[in-house]
């Protein structure tokens, strides 16, 4: 292993032969416009405040003769180094003194023929960057196009002068420290360490780039190739299957693997930040009989989790029946870390007994969410009573435990719903909708009608205090009714108890003139919780808060043991 430090020329041209290639564990090149301000910025200030400008660490990996080399850690800043050069390059005013500097950057000669230094993994990318490299800069586009186009654009009316400065700056004055390894795993380890003082590396990144690393390592080239195959079938199915709001990009493959770790038989804390992610991930792949067996099992282990995960309600366990369906949609919508107890009751609890586990995990998170509990205080809870589980504790009991320590007594319940709004619009309504249908089922039994053809129906409608021309004609005997400092100002409107559910044909049809109209409408529901509004005479400000207490406590009571 060798560290040196380097300047850009020195990094492209160390050997005179050398070329780049981006490995296909890597994620395509992703800078955008605040990237490329950053980097330009702190070539502002070279020469007029600072003599040097550090850009970080470049970790290569070598391959067969010491020209071949990959870059671990670096694609991003080495790419977008080479489009700027290639604008200074493409500059009208450049001149032809610092020729040689550019082709050192740019350019390889190897068995006497000229080749690009730098190769990307992504088609895509690699072929908008080849066209830039061959001159071709008309109708660019992606990522690639946007940093050549950049940093054109800022070269504008630039004097030959200039550009030889600016040259001069890029190749002799920005500063790298340029790590190369043989060994595959000693260049990850580095990659591993640079992430654990603070720089930014995915930890899935690293997973990926550790189970590529032994795919090229397998005796068997069609082995490597399986290994390589599969791993990325693990990370397809996950990203084509997961998304927000229970699934920020960042977490579609990160959170899956390690809560899939958690519950493996590796010895695991409760919980795994991004920086011991890596170090699980590896200590579970070395105590693996074989990389091909331990790829193959997390593959399978992808699938099951799939069953039971969810972006939001969508829940399609087809091992699970459909009552315990409807408790992972629950359970899902309260916590986004559901998952990793789910995965400890099916891998610990007996077959029959699966049932009232996922119950009593659903009523944990039930409560908590509505107890109004933050996400972190839930997640902790989820983890420990995952840890009782899989350290052996009786299933039933462990879930019971952690419900009564870390989950909030009925008066909480009572006091956070009836107090508090509930989200109508965007990621986290189906939260709202969820809440709304574990009162019906408690009234009626299980939902008739499909989750998608629901809609969360204002009693008194949002905008009966809105000053437009339609609402100011619509909406006038609803203003009679309600107070609007309540109702609009403390957001009165958006309570549990102004709330209910409509099917798609009535919510088109409903009139909105006032209780009255709206009564009718209630009398003739499918929906129970519906049905029984259509009770209430009148609907003013003192119906809202009373309901919203009296479901606020008809929730406490659903969401027990």
């Amino acid at each position: 292993m060798q560290a040196t430090f380097k300047t850009v020329r020195g990094l492209f041209t160390t050997p005179p032969s050398a070329c780049f290639r981006v490995p296909e564990y890597q994620r395509g090149y992703e800078w955008d416009e605040k990237n490329f301000e950053d980097l330009w910025a702190d070539l502002q200030r070279v020469g007029e405040r600072v003599e040097k400008h550090f850009m970080g660490n470049i970790i290569l990996l070598t391959e067969g003769d010491q020209s071949e080399l990959q870059i671990v850690d670096g694609q991003q800043r080495m790419t977008t180094i080479s489009l700027f050069i290639m604008a200074i390059r493409d500059h009208p005013n450049r001149g032809d003194s610092h020729d040689k500097i550019i082709d050192d950057i740019l350019e390889s000669y190897k068995s006497g023929e000229t080749q690009r230094r730098l190769s990307l993994y992504d088609d895509a990318d690699d072929a908008a960057f080849e066209r830039i490299w061959n001159g071709n800069v008309d109708d660019l586009s992606g990522n690639i196009g946007d940093a050549y186009s950049f940093f054109r654009d800022r070269l504008e009316g630039y004097s030959q002068d200039e550009l030889s400065t600016l040259l001069d700056n890029i190749v002799q004055n920005l500063k790298v420290v340029r790590t190369k390894a043989e060994d595959p795993s000693l260049a990850y380890m580095i990659f591993q360490s640079q992430n654990e003082r603070g720089v930014e590396v995915d930890p899935e990144v690293l997973i990926k780039a550790r189970i590529f690393g032994e795919a090229d390592r397998a005796d068997d080239p069609a082995d490597g190739k399986f290994i390589k195959e599969r791993w990325k079938n693990v990370y397809d199915m996950l990203e084509s299957n997961l998304s927000r709001p229970r699934f920020t990009d960042n977490h579609v493959i990160r959170r899956p693997i390690t809560q899939m770790l958690i519950n493996s038989d590796t010895p695991t804390p409760n919980q795994l930040d991004g920086a011991s992610l890596y170090r699980t991930f590896d200590e579970a792949l070395q105590a693996a009989s074989s990389t091909m067996d331990f790829v193959d099992d997390f593959h399978s282990q992808t699938k099951d989790y799939l069953q039971i995960s969810s972006s939001n309600y969508d829940v399609q366990a087809s091992s699970l029946s459909n009552e315990e369906q409807r408790q992972l949609q629950y359970f899902n919508s309260s916590s986004s870390h559901a998952e990793i107890l789910t995965i400890a009751i099916i891998n610990n609890a007996d077959d029959d007994s699966v049932g009232e586990a996922i119950h009593l995990a659903t009523i944990l998170g039930m409560r908590m969410r509505l107890g109004g509990y933050r996400s972190s205080r839930r997640k902790k809870a989820v983890h420990s009573a995952a840890s009782l589980i899989n350290d052996g504790n009786d299933v039933r009991e462990s879930l019971i435990n952690t419900i009564n320590e870390k989950g909030p007594d009925d008066g909480e319940i009572i006091e956070h719903v009836r107090s508090n709004t509930l989200p109508i619009r965007g990621a986290w309504r189906f939260r709202t909708l969820l809440t709304l249908v574990s009162i019906e089922e408690n009234r009626r039994g299980p939902l008739r009608a499909s989750l998608d053809d629901l809609h969360i129906e204002h009693i008194a409608p949002r905008n009966s205090f809105n000053d437009n021309s339609r609402s100011g004609r619509d909406y006038a005997k609803w203003r009679r009714s309600l107070d609007q400092q309540e109702f609009d100002d403390e957001v009165g409107k958006d309570k549990i108890g102004n709330l209910t559910l409509l099917d798609g044909t009535d919510h088109a049809r409903i009139p909105e003139d006032s209780f009255s109209s709206k009564r009718k409408v209630y009398r003739n529901s499918d929906i129970r919780i519906t049905e029984d509004v259509a009770d209430y005479d009148v609907w003013d400000m003192d119906t809202i808060n009373h309901r919203s207490k009296e479901l606020a406590t008809e929730l406490a009571r659903i969401w027990s043991v």
